[in-house]
């Protein structure tokens, strides 16, 4: 339960990021957005290793990145499909 919120959370930043990425005119507004939104995950598992009790997890960082990706390249699959009908 505790990943598919990780999922979730970072699948909407994924998308808020490569929405605002897209409309700033960049070219490679996907990547960048999954990039920024997975760079949030990283600092945010950085910073529970700094905290007792909290802890850092590889596999929340990989649900963290999942999310990035879905969201922020389902941005591109939806304007690519705008672009074929």
């Amino acid at each position: 339960m505790d990943k598919m919120v990780h999922v979730i959370a970072y699948a909407i930043l994924g998308f808020l990021m490569g929405t605002s990425l897209r409309k700033s005119g960049i070219r490679s507004y996907a990547l960048l957005g999954m990039m920024l939104a997975l760079s949030i995950g990283l600092a945010d598992e950085t910073h529970q290793l700094f905290v007792q009790v909290r802890n850092a997890s590889a596999t929340d960082l990989l649900a963290d990145g999942l999310g990035s990706f879905v969201g922020a390249y389902s941005i591109k699959l939806h304007f690519l499909s705008k672009l074929k009908s």
